[in-house]
Parts: structure tokens; C-alpha cells; sequence
């Protein structure tokens, strides 16, 4: 139950880091787009 615990925990944080990567990733797309049109 302990190793199951450890990897629930483990997968959660990968999940919220590639969230994170993926929010930068779109605000920097974003971020150039306005820089074009602007």
C-alpha cells in the first residue's frame, strides 16, 4: 500500500509539472503572436 501511495504521488506531480510546461509553452506562443499583430 506504501509503494502504491509513493507512485499516485509520484504520477500527481509529473502531471503538475507538464502543466506547468505546457502554460509557458502556450504563454510564450501567445506572447509572440501579440508581438506580431502589436
Amino acid at each position: 500500500m506504501e509503494g502504491w501511495w509513493a507512485a499516485s504521488y509520484l504520477v500527481l506531480w509529473l502531471l503538475v509539472v507538464m502543466l506547468c510546461v505546457v502554460v509557458v509553452a502556450l504563454a510564450r506562443q501567445i506572447g509572440t503572436l501579440h508581438l506580431r499583430l502589436g
